[in-house]
């Protein structure tokens, strides 16, 4: 599945996919909260996206943040290194590895192949 975002100013949706319209991996945090609710033992999931400053594609539409995009070789280290070897990876993706395409206000990113 691709990653859509709507431009704030055009109100125009928009895509980010790799060159080959592959899926991609978004770096992320995600804990469970366990805690005493008004009916007993609650939990919660918490969930988030790592952002990092914008590559040279991505900045038109966000000057200061893009997520932080993790390329298929690096998954392992993400999921099973150390705190270390997951910062290494906090940087921006490679511009000449995306795309973004404009696909017109109000248009759905997944209905185009």
């Amino acid at each position: 599945m691709a990653v859509s975002d709507v431009q704030d100013t055009f109100n125009q949706a928009l895509e980010e996919t790799g060159l080959d319209r592959a899926s991609i991996a978004i770096a992320g945090l995600w804990t469970v909260s366990h805690f005493d609710g008004p009916d007993g033992k609650e939990e919660c999931p918490s969930y988030s996206m790592i952002t990092t400053t914008s590559n040279e594609i991505v900045k038109p539409v966000h000057p200061d943040w893009m997520p932080a995009i993790l390329a298929p070789e690096n998954y392992d280290q993400w999921l099973n290194g150390t705190t270390d070897n997951a910062r290494e990876l906090l940087k921006p993706y490679p511009a000449d590895g995306m795309q973004i395409f404009e696909l017109g206000e109000n248009e759905k990113a997944d209905a185009h192949p």
